[in-house]
This record gives C-alpha cells, structure tokens and sequence, in this order.
C-alpha cells in the first residue's frame, strides 16, 4: 500500500529544524540579515521607528524570515499610509549590532504603507544619505577578511557606494574598487540595477583579494598593505561615497573563508531566492 502525503514548504518548515548559515560558518565578525541565519539566535532581526509618532518596536522573525505581517501591524496602526524606518540592525553573531539614532540616515523598510521589497522578500532602501554605526565603535581584524552582501545597486545617481570604513577598509562593489591602509585595487564592477550575491574574500598571507558576483569570479587582485589592522565601523554611505540600493543581508567573516565559498554562497543565493 502506498500512502502520499503533501506538505508545503511553509509547513515541511514546522518540522525540520532549522539550521543557517552561521551554524556551520559561525562569524566573529558581523552578520545583518532579514532572514535567520542562525538557529542559535534568539533576538529579532531589526528595530523599526513609524513615521506616525516616531515610536519604536522590534520586528521579530516568523520562523525563518521577518514577520512582515507584524512589521506593516506596527507602522501602520496609525495611519495606512505610514512609513517605517530601520533604527537598529540586530548581529545575529550577537557581537555587534549597526545602529542609527538620527532619523534622516535611517533606511527605510516600509514607504507609504508599502513594503520596501526586492524578489519579493522585504528589503532595506538606501537612498544616498542612510547609513548605521557599529553600536560598540569600530573594531579591527586581520588582513584576512570576506565579506557577503545581498544588495540591488541602483546606479542612476551620483554613485552607488557600499562602504565599511574607518581609515582602514573602503570596499565599493558599484565602481569595483577595494582601498586597505592607503593601498587600492580595481576590480571589474558588478552589474547594476539587479539583485545579487556580492562577496569578497581576502588571504593576509598572500594580499591578493578575489570579488566574486553570484558565484562568479569578477577578478583577481593584490594589495599594497602592511600586516596592519584594519578598521570597520560603518555600513551605507559616509564619507567618500552615497549607497543607493535595497540591501536584505551582510556579512563579515574576520578570516578568509574563500575555502567554503562555494557552499556558503550557495546557501546564501538558496535563502534569498537569487
């Protein structure tokens, strides 16, 4: 006798445990995400201010990603059209979380009772003037270093910068450019207007860094640095650049994890539907 069962994704979800990228390549770095990345973590993924009366709430997830449902309750419950702005981005490592107090640099998740989306997953806009500090200051690592976003460029304006920096680390996937300690090097830019899986991944040892764009290499590149440390503190647009893209995750790996690239980039594309 044969006996067939079906099971949505949705529900198959209830009953196989979860386990995120971080459970099997845990960071000492920083990792943002709208989705769950760790089964370990127990905290929400954002802090949200509406737009109504500048009230504030943690958004949590609905099992592995952000109850949108909760989210667009609380923005709009008092009034329809009410936007929400992200004040605080949880570490789901649980280290260090970005944040930012000032209302204008704050990047938006819902615009006008609408849902900021990308692939039709929530997302956060950035327009050129929204940015997040690392709430314990800037931190330094190793010349060693990966870093794993999830962004949708839009190259119309000025410029197109992602940057973590703190006169140490400038990374620009829009113009392909990766600056350490005063040294630089130019890699071929991604393609914009296009949601995709940007990473870059460091070896101290050798300084040479390889940019990657959904799985692909983009280009090879060594740098003209010392042993120095380098410096992290600051996500979105600062000083020498503006972010104008939807972004839903980012990752920073305090070592060069180019090893297990393959599988955490396609984990990562798998989670984010790219």
């Amino acid at each position: 006798m044969t006996i067939s069962i079906n099971i949505t994704d949705a529900n198959f979800s209830k009953f196989v445990a979860f386990r995120g990228i971080l459970d099997d390549f845990p960071t000492t770095g920083v990792a943002v995400s709208l989705n769950r990345l760790s089964s370990s973590y127990a905290g929400t993924p954002i802090r949200v201010r509406r737009s109504t009366d500048s009230a504030e709430m943690d958004i949590p997830f609905n099992l592995s990603q952000l109850d949108v449902v909760a989210l667009l309750g609380f923005v709009k419950a008092l009034d329809p059209l009410a936007s929400g702005y992200v004040t605080k981005w949880y570490d789901q490592s649980g280290l260090r979380n970005l944040v930012q107090a000032t209302p204008a640099k704050q990047a938006l998740i819902v615009n006008q009772g609408v849902l900021v989306e990308d692939g039709g997953l929530p997302a956060l806009l950035f327009s050129g003037a929204q940015s997040y500090r690392f709430e314990d200051s800037a931190y330094a690592i190793t010349n060693d270093i990966s870093v794993i976003n999830v962004m949708n460029y839009d190259n119309s304006g000025s410029g197109a910068t992602f940057q973590y920096y703190s006169g140490g680390m400038l990374w620009n996937p829009a113009s392909g450019v990766f600056t350490a300690q005063g040294a630089s090097d130019t890699f071929a830019p991604p393609s914009i207007a296009d949601r995709r899986l940007y990473s870059y991944y460091q070896d101290g040892a050798t300084l040479s860094g390889k940019s990657y764009e959904n799985g692909i290499a983009q280009a090879v590149g060594v740098l003209g640095i010392t042993s120095q440390n380098i410096y992290i503190s600051d996500l979105g647009a600062v000083t020498g650049g503006l972010l104008t893209a939807k972004m839903q995750a980012a990752i920073i790996y305090m070592s060069d994890v180019s090893t297990n690239r393959e599988e955490i980039e396609a984990r990562m594309m798998s989670v984010f539907g790219i």
